[in-house]
């Protein structure tokens, strides 16, 4: 059995649990499990369980049963003051708790509470009447609060249903928890279960069907990329989350019954796509805007049999109603543009050949056939599809398409889905770029679809100035290139694709490497526009003479196609010694390196490679190093490589201020110092910062629990800095060492990839040839023969559930399209390719184009 309290809690899906300080000894550990509501700070309960070593997140205690024991009245108050009081944060709320006792409260209470609130140190009159009065101000509601905390509802849900539902807010949550918490921020299903329970509602509720429908799918979209599951697969683990609070729905025809109820209702969605679409049914603009306004009804006009449960089998696909609306609304935008005829110029392709060919002779330079062909196609054609592995040329001829661009005096937007992407294609083109968020002008955040996305970003959240109403203005804005496309998810490409007119002719040039890792959040764009046919496609696969000379780039196309990477094995006890004047490329003959020690950890050999190998040959390990690790917890993982990176390069010192955040679920409490490399966790549209942007920390004031990071300014324009208060330090991490998926978009001189056998689950070809490609003068690889070997064997791990591709070649094709076999293996539910696209995409240097 063990006791502990909370730390303050990520609201993620990964890991499964928050983090609790042991009660005997203040260690961390992670439970997972059925654990009920977890409050953020301060919560003490009761675990009983097994523990597990999980491959990706370490030690947890997988929970059984659990208790929630009774805080200490301190710690109550303090929550209740720095919850209840407008400018009264964790801070001041222990030090009002210290001046007055755990009555505070009664002191708040008291006629005469602003002046003995400004009697405490640091509190002036000012502060004090401002505290008073955000304190009466709500005091009718504060009761009924009181009674949905007394449940287990936590403070930040509490005050909205009182906000809400007013006096009736504990009857309206009683009646139904699950429908009154749904359109909260905060809102989890697994808390929803708890507070259920407390309040003696019945395990048949009806909202309680629809709810976990909503979480499973939910989970399917942010921890695997899924756009559906197949309704075996949902209903099994559907029946699975609902057992976990010892209140099992009972047999399947009821829960099913339950699921239909809930999809009239604008929940969940099945679709019985048939094996055979005809392509002259694309959905209609109203159905392809339900992603923005849903309607009661979210099925294609031609799907047939839904109205009838008993027909529902494994192939019956199930969706969350914004990701299938999107889907629907992707198809739509991709095949009108690829159906608006060419632009006419004047003077034909030929004068665009012409210019081509007076560019080479003037610059010196040389394009093959498949970059000219592609330059051709983007100054004619309203879609193109740019894609290639290294060293082929793609950025080359994507500059070389903003030139042809800029000469035929197009407007020409730049962007991508990360701010370190567009930070890159400034670099190469010499001019400003912007993340996909900035240029469709981010406007507000709502709650829907993914409430607690954790690290998946609530893209179906987001609302723009530039959208399917209001266009992005032609004036401004008539070309667009979108540089790594294959980060770019469903629900961003949807928001991206509907804010382009159809009124207007517009071209659109989509970059991306298809062989990268696919985004985050659900869908892969990138891969089903390839393969359907849909659009012009053009594939560089010519590994330029100077690429060629590059083990980096040969051995990330070795991985891609499945070999062993062209890799000059080290022994970290054998290192060779600096020469002067020589880089480390030239003193060991290869800029691709794998070093495999016998009796050192991972972590160990990694830390070898960084101090006596590295860094010893003169390699700046602070400003053009970047150390990648598939895994956040565990051996090797970023948080223990950050721990120990940040001892070496950043140690604590008496000029260097420091702030504590969130532990790791390892231990070791992370602590952020002035000099430190961080990270943005996730899009913050205020500070105009997003998911994956890298700075230094430049100032940490310790008094005002506040810090400054310097980023570079969008479109490499300089440097700008950002201030975080204590209670958005969540949304920085140390990045000595970051993920493989966080460093997607980015490129530096070095990498250093670990490698474990434990990784094992999650190692993947495209995981391996990601983390290569993101080197541009030397990738070393740090683990053994068995870990590489199991990451070019992993090649259908990244596996999607989507319906993308079929509707795209049904759209395409004019004829009868192929759709997933669900009847097959779950894992291998992903794509069929027809004979016709394995031609088009394997066979040739570029895919044939329709006109």
């Amino acid at each position: 059995m063990i006791e502990g309290c909370s730390a303050p809690v990520q609201t993620s899906s990964r890991p499964k649990g928050p983090p609790f300080k042991r009660a005997k000894d203040s260690s961390l550990i992670t439970v997972s499990g059925n654990m009920g509501q977890i409050h953020p700070r301060l919560q003490k309960m009761q675990f009983q369980g097994r523990w597990r070593q999980h491959a990706k997140h370490g030690l947890q205690l997988v929970c059984t049963e659990s208790q929630l024991l009774q805080n200490d009245p301190a710690s109550r108050a303090i929550a209740e003051i720095s919850g209840q009081v407008s400018g009264v944060g964790k801070q001041t709320a222990e030090t009002l708790v210290k001046a007055f006792g755990e009555d505070i409260t009664k002191v708040f209470d008291s006629p005469d509470a602003a002046r003995r609130l400004a009697t405490v140190k640091g509190i002036g009159p000012r502060s004090a009447a401002k505290f008073k009065a955000s304190w009466d101000a709500k005091r009718g509601t504060r009761e009924a609060a009181r009674e949905l905390a007394a449940v287990g509802v936590p403070s930040r849900l509490a005050w909205q249903v009182v906000e809400e539902h007013g006096a009736t807010a504990m009857a309206t949550l009683t009646k139904d928890p699950y429908t009154t918490l749904r359109p909260l921020q905060g809102y989890s299903f697994r808390g929803a279960e708890s507070i259920a329970e407390q309040v003696g509602c019945s395990p048949q509720l009806p909202s309680r069907a629809w709810a976990a429908f909503t979480s499973v799918l939910q989970e399917a979209a942010q921890s695997d990329g899924h756009s559906y599951l197949p309704w075996t697969k949902l209903h099994h683990k559907t029946l699975q989350l609902l057992s976990t609070s010892g209140k099992p729905w009972g047999v399947g025809p009821v829960l099913a019954a339950r699921f239909k109820a809930s999809w009239d209702a604008n929940a969940p969605i099945p679709d019985n796509l048939p094996n055979h679409v005809e392509a002259a049914e694309v959905p209609s603009s109203s159905t392809s805007s339900a992603f923005w306004h849903p309607d009661t009804h979210h099925l294609d006009p031609h799907l047939h049999g839904w109205t009838d449960i008993s027909l529902w089998n494994g192939s019956s696909r199930c969706y969350l109603p914004d990701l299938h609306a999107a889907e629907c609304r992707v198809v739509s935008c991709l095949a009108r543009m690829a159906a608006t005829p060419r632009q006419q110029i004047v003077g034909g392709e030929q004068r665009i050949v012409n210019w081509l060919h007076k560019l080479q002779k003037e610059e010196g330079i040389t394009l093959t056939k498949a970059q000219q062909e592609a330059v051709v196609l983007a100054g004619r054609s309203p879609i193109l599809v740019l894609t290639g592995g290294p060293g082929c040329g793609k950025t080359f001829t994507t500059r070389i398409i903003y030139q042809l661009w800029r000469k035929m005096s197009k407007t020409v937007a730049l962007c991508a889905p990360t701010g370190r992407a567009a930070q890159r294609m400034a670099e190469w083109t010499g001019t400003p770029a912007k993340t996909i968020h900035r240029l469709l002008g981010f406007k507000n955040k709502g709650h829907g679809s993914f409430p607690n996305a954790g690290e998946q970003e609530d893209v179906g959240l987001l609302q723009f100035n530039a959208n399917a109403s209001q266009p992005l203005n032609p004036d401004t804005c008539n070309a667009m290139l979108v540089d790594e496309v294959s980060m770019l998810d469903l629900p961003l490409a949807t928001a991206l694709l509907s804010a382009i007119s159809p009124r207007d002719f517009f071209q659109l040039v989509l970059v991306g490497d298809v062989d990268q890792l696919p985004p985050v959040g659900p869908g892969d764009l990138l891969h089903s526009a390839i393969q359907s046919g849909a659009v012009p496609v053009v594939d560089l696969r010519e590994i330029f003479r100077q690429a060629k000379k590059s083990s980096i780039t040969t051995s990330a196309h070795a991985v891609n196609s499945g070999h062993f990477p062209d890799l000059l094995r080290l022994n970290p006890s054998m290192f060779p010694h600096p020469v002067p004047g020589k880089p480390l490329a030239e003193v060991v003959s290869s800029d691709a390196l794998w070093i495999c020690g016998e009796n050192a950890s991972i972590q160990q050999q990694v830390m070898q490679t960084l101090f006596g190998l590295l860094e010893p040959h003169g390699i700046d390990l602070v400003n053009d190093t970047q150390v990648l690790s598939p895994v956040r917890q565990g051996p090797a993982s970023t948080s223990s490589l950050n721990a120990a990176m940040q001892q070496q390069l950043n140690p604590s010192g008496p000029q260097k201020q420091e702030m504590s955040k969130r532990s790791y679920g390892n231990g070791i409490p992370q602590i952020i110092r002035t000099g430190d490399k961080v990270l943005q966790r996730a899009n913050n549209y205020d500070k105009d910062v997003y998911n994956g942007d890298i700075g230094f920390v430049d100032q940490v004031s310790t008094t005002d629990q506040a810090l400054t990071v310097r980023f570079a300014a969008p479109g490499n324009q300089g440097v700008r800095f950002v201030s975080y208060s204590a209670r958005e330090l969540d949304e920085l991490e140390l990045a000595w060492a970051t993920t493989v998926h966080k460093a997607q978009g980015g490129e530096v001189p070095v990498v250093v990839v670990a490698l474990s056998i434990q990784y094992g689950p999650i190692l993947s070809r495209r995981l391996l040839y990601t983390a290569l490609t993101r080197a541009s003068k030397m990738a070393v690889v740090v683990g053994s023969e068995q870990a590489i070997r199991m990451a070019l064997h992993g090649w259908r791990k990244d596996a999607r559930l989507s319906t993308l591709l079929p509707r795209l070649q049904a759209a395409s094709t004019g004829r009868a399209a192929r759709v997933i076999a669900l009847e097959k293996p779950f894992q291998e539910c992903y794509s069929v390719l027809t004979p016709h696209v394995q031609d088009l995409y394997y066979g040739h240097e570029f895919a044939s184009l329709t006109s």
